[in-house]
């Protein structure tokens, strides 16, 4: 006959009283339908392409001339 295992007493636990939940942060809307976006890195970026794909031909034209 199995036998019986004494169940732990149950804790009545109080509520812990909860720190009240902090504002919302609001919103600012933009005028427009778009965010603004910073894309200046982009600029710097294309400008620096630019610049290498410019020194690259100018030198393959520079050594067209010198290499047979």
């Amino acid at each position: 006959m199995p036998v019986p295992v004494a169940a732990a007493p149950s804790v009545a636990r109080t509520p812990t009283p909860e720190a009240p939940a902090p504002p919302a942060p609001t919103r600012e809307r933009a005028f427009n339908r778009f965010t603004a976006r910073d894309y200046t890195y982009v600029r710097r970026e294309l400008l620096r392409i630019v610049v290498l794909a410019t020194a690259i031909l100018i030198l393959i034209f520079i050594l067209s001339f010198f290499l047979p």
